[in-house]
């Protein structure tokens, strides 16, 4: 159990890598795809609200949507309810790009647990989900107790 942690963030890592590699041609690294994933599903979206749900910090989220404008992926737009808010939205070029980010996503799941069983995948994905249950339990009463 000692080194639990440490697995997980081999295998978090080692998939961005993998996602990099797999899409450098468009221009795109590992992290970058989560955020045009959730983008194309949240459109019009607040930086706020990608770090909230991406459990990424806000200084972060700005640096990659910097990023992701300038590459063509997203524009974002004042929130004419909340000046103070910018407002994210997917450009053609990402939700052209979508599907094959899906499919990176994909092939390196698939990878991974080409060589388990079905019950071991079932048994894994529920082990896994409830460890991500405490850590956003424990996420969310940290911000409560920040504020």
């Amino acid at each position: 159990m000692a080194n639990l942690m440490r697995m997980i963030n081999e295998i978090y890592r080692c998939g961005a890598l993998y996602r990099t590699v797999r899409l450098e041609s468009d221009g795109l690294n590992g992290l970058q795809t989560a955020f045009l994933m959730n983008i194309c599903s949240n459109e019009g979206t607040t930086q706020e609200k990608i770090a909230r749900s991406l459990y990424i910090h806000k200084s972060t989220v700005t640096r990659q949507l910097a990023a992701l404008e300038e590459k063509g992926y997203i524009e974002r737009r004042v929130d004419e309810n909340d000046k103070r808010n910018m407002l994210v939205f997917p450009t053609e070029k990402a939700k052209e790009i979508l599907p094959k980010i899906k499919l990176v996503f994909r092939e390196w799941r698939e990878y991974l647990t080409e060589e388990l069983t079905e019950e071991e995948k079932r048994n894994m994905e529920g082990i896994l989900t409830k460890l991500a249950d405490r850590a956003k339990k424990s996420v969310s009463s940290t911000e409560a107790d920040v504020q």
